[in-house]
């Protein structure tokens, strides 16, 4: 089936505007964030919208139950991989102010970095399942997010990965703890949007208060640490 032709028309308008745009600009001017922030803006991404099935432990949401859920697909790059210079690593963030993750370059990716965020005591035999079990324990809607509920999707001694939910879009959220040479890595990111309004920093908050009761070092994510992703969402 042939797309609609102002479809074909808007693609090639945006390609030829991504292409005025890219050759009035230096690419050496140009950081590594703002660039894909630039591209970004000339991509148009599915809205997979679809009824979704509300997680188990998802607060009533009666209220919202005939509205659409845009889910956004799920990464297919999750888990421990080869991160090209970073080495082997989690998935890192893109520009957007809506994502944290252990992989990155400090000097290019300060914005969303968040190195040994929660360290494991000495004692720590197993330190997977003390983060399931403090993901298990997890407060849903708490500080008004994460009501559409949760889910652990995967859990062994080395990674947990599991899937928060917004209650009234269902937007999911993916999060990935793994255990690489003694280090606890960390990812928590919107798959949608380029904000998130606060969202994964309260997630981590809340996960590391209860890591910290099971005798964890934990540092909080402020508006000190990470400045530029508060002043984006405009957070206190």
């Amino acid at each position: 089936m042939q797309p609609p032709h102002f479809l074909v028309l808007f693609g090639l308008c945006s390609v030829s505007i991504l292409f005025n745009v890219c050759s009035s600009f230096s690419l050496n001017a140009i950081s590594r964030r703002d660039a894909i922030a630039a591209a970004g803006t000339f991509i148009v991404f599915p809205g997979n919208v679809k009824p979704a099935e509300a997680f188990d432990n998802s607060m009533d949401r009666t209220k919202f139950k005939d509205r659409p859920k845009r889910k956004g697909p799920q990464p297919t790059d999750l888990g421990i991989q080869f991160r090209g210079d970073l080495g082997d690593g989690l998935k890192g963030c893109g520009a957007g102010a809506n994502c944290f993750s252990s992989t990155g370059d400090p000097e290019l990716d300060g914005y969303y970095l968040i190195a040994n965020l929660f360290v494991p005591p000495s004692t720590s035999t197993s330190p997977m399942k003390d983060v399931a079990d403090a993901i298990e324990k997890y407060e849903v809607g708490h500080d008004n997010i994460d009501a559409g509920g949760f889910k652990i999707i995967k859990k062994d001694e080395g990674y947990v990965y599991a899937q928060f939910e917004s209650l009234k879009n269902g937007y999911i959220d993916d999060v990935e703890f793994a255990v690489k040479d003694g280090e606890v890595l960390v990812r928590s990111s919107s798959r949608l949007g380029y904000l998130d309004y606060g969202v994964n920093a309260k997630r981590l908050n809340w996960i590391g208060k209860s890591l910290k009761e099971k005798g964890w070092k934990v540092k909080e994510i402020n508006r000190s640490t990470h400045r530029d992703y508060f002043e984006q969402n405009n957070l206190q």
